[in-house]
């Protein structure tokens, strides 16, 4: 009975009554209790303190102005636009979507080149894809019939221009329409194709030169685009002994167009007679080499041209001028060829001050074994940053201030989270190659010389040599030059979801890309009550960080969001954005961003 009785005793001691203490009083279990009791209070206070800090971040300030009020982004309803292709019209020929069938057929010599006479309409007319027997409205972005080819074996047809979409480029080309007959003639009419690849001004020496495309645009989409953007177009008056038409150019944001027959225009790029270089125009640091007044040997690298946008995805590239009295400069020095350059007087002029204390520009980056980090303050003093020569400027032949930044001040960004979806119309073997001008600083799966996979119509992605399986390509990487948001918008950090949801099919995103993207960046903009947001232009993204496939995509849309966290509204102007992309065929997505740093 004893042991009955001690049995029953040790099944009901864990039950406590009212009186007695849950915990034993015993002094080494009493201290474990006290340190469990700080722990949870310590972790609840933490927590506690992180979300009463994270809510301040976040936080809108009481007190605005209603113009400041004015300035941020909101949520409005637009009416939808029908779509133009009706394919049940008669004129409608399915060539389904292969766009480069399409266009080995427009390049086949089906017809004997020969020199085009053309009856030039005054100015292009901008029409639909119905008028031509072609299902290409999807691989082209805008049509403008220009004229009707009088001579020869294409006499009576009619002549088109096209804009057509590439790896981020919409640029124009003539073609001969006629029937189901399509043939691609920019280089066949004398008019165009004929223009010079220099054009030297016989008073100012000004020389310029052809742009990389027979053909830069119409004259009605630059207009356009200066109605919106309010930059005047001018004309310049050549006193050449080649022949132009008019013996003038057409200027626009520093940009330079020539005018031939129904006003389409060729761009020209302006020479710099001190720097040697293959790729004028294009985006690079070119070396620029000057002795100083001093007999001091400089050689730096430079970024000298800007980037304007005059079309859907069309890129010039000026040279970046600056408005300022001659009394602002004072001479450096002179290169080689006895060109001057020149320096800013005032050591802390403006332009100086702001360049040095950039947080995001190169000189605020510090690399370790090929890994960069952000530092607090500039990595120079400010006398060294003087003795680098950041901004060179030179007086062109025209009488204008250019100015040149030195690579080691231009903006440098880490490209967060792209990532790269592949849509193949069937199963497809796949080598992909993108390179940030700088380099990667992850890459999921692991690049090596590029990816080698297999994708699916799914999206499904599948890693050959590991036979893994992936929704996207992912990699980060820092990218130099990478552009300031100078159009944009200001939203409430509360708004970013539904901005996204406007303005993400806008740009071309569809379903799971949209979620993916928002999943990422909602949860990383949370450290201010507003941001100005911008996307930059698909062009430029091929610039910093070009991408390429084995097998061409008919469609590949790139979305590159730049953010800058802001405490209060700033105003911004309303950018201009393309029309949204139509997928078709093999299509290549991707996604990513930079937040900016602003202090």
């Amino acid at each position: 009975m004893e042991n009955n009785k001690s049995t029953e005793i040790e099944q009901v001691t864990p039950i406590q009554t009212v009186n007695e203490p849950v915990i034993s009083s015993s002094p080494h279990s009493l201290q474990i209790s006290i340190l469990l009791a700080s722990i949870i209070i310590g972790v609840s206070l933490v927590g506690a303190t992180y979300l009463y800090t994270a809510s301040l971040k976040t936080k809108e300030p009481t007190n605005l102005t209603p113009e400041e009020e004015s300035y941020t982004w909101q949520n409005m309803p637009e009416i939808p636009t029908p779509p133009m292709t009706d394919p049940s019209s008669e004129s409608y020929y399915d060539y389904g979507n292969d766009k480069s069938e399409f266009l080995k057929k427009a390049e086949e010599e089906n017809v004997v080149k020969y020199s085009l006479e053309v009856n030039w309409l005054p100015r292009p007319v901008k029409t639909s894809f119905m008028e031509i027997p072609y299902d290409i409205e999807n691989w082209f972005s805008r049509i403008y019939i220009v004229g009707t080819i009088t001579n020869g074996a294409l006499a009576g047809t009619s002549l088109y221009l096209i804009y057509s979409e590439g790896m981020g480029e919409d640029y124009a080309q003539l073609y001969a329409v006629n029937n189901q007959t399509v043939t691609l003639v920019s280089d066949w009419v004398s008019d165009v194709s004929g223009l010079p690849n220099n054009i030297i001004d016989d008073e100012s020496k000004l020389k310029l030169i052809k742009g990389e495309h027979i053909l830069g645009t119409a004259l009605i989409d630059l207009e356009g685009m200066s109605n919106y953007t309010g930059f005047p177009i001018t004309r310049v008056n050549v006193n050449s002994s080649i022949d132009i038409p008019d013996e003038e150019l057409y200027q626009y944001q520093q940009c330079f167009f020539a005018r031939t027959p129904s006003d389409l225009l060729v761009e020209y790029t302006v020479d710099l007679p001190f720097i040697e270089d293959e790729n004028e125009g294009g985006y690079n640091t070119p070396t620029i080499s000057f002795t100083r007044i001093d007999g001091t040997k400089v050689t730096g690298e430079y970024e000298v041209y800007d980037r304007v946008n005059y079309g859907c995805g069309s890129l010039c590239s000026p040279l970046k001028v600056v408005t300022r009295p001659d009394s602002d400069f004072v001479k450096t020095g002179s290169t080689d060829g006895g060109f001057e350059l020149f320096v800013l007087k005032d050591s802390y002029d403006s332009m100086l001050t702001e360049l040095y204390n950039q947080p995001n520009t190169r000189a605020f980056v510090t690399t370790t074994n090929g890994q960069y980090e952000s530092l607090k303050k500039n990595k120079y003093s400010y006398e060294q940053f003087l003795s680098m020569a950041p901004i060179l400027f030179w007086k062109d032949q025209l009488g204008r201030w250019v100015h040149f930044i030195h690579s080691e001040f231009l903006i440098l960004a880490e490209k967060c989270k792209p990532v790269i979806y592949l849509y193949p119309e069937k199963e497809t073997d796949l080598h992909v190659e993108v390179k940030p001008n700088v380099g990667f600083t992850k890459t999921i799966p692991q690049y090596k010389d590029g990816w080698d996979v297999t994708a699916y119509p799914d999206g499904t992605i599948i890693e050959q040599s590991s036979k893994e399986k992936f929704d996207y390509l992912y990699w980060t990487g820092w990218v130099d030059g990478y552009p300031l948001i100078e159009k944009g918008w200001v939203v409430k950090q509360k708004d970013l979801p539904a901005f996204f949801d406007v303005y993400l099919p806008k740009l071309g995103l569809i379903g799971k890309e949209i979620e993916d993207f928002k999943e990422y960046w909602e949860e990383d903009m949370k450290e201010a009550p507003y941001y100005a947001v911008a996307f930059v232009d698909q062009a430029v993204i091929d610039e910093l960080s070009p991408l390429t496939l084995d097998v061409t995509p008919d469609k590949v849309i790139r979305v590159l969001m730049t953010a800058m966290p802001l405490d209060r509204p700033i105003k911004l102007d309303t950018p201009y954005l393309p029309e949204t992309p139509v997928r078709h065929g093999f299509t290549v997505v991707e996604w990513g961003g930079t937040i900016l740093r602003s202090e």
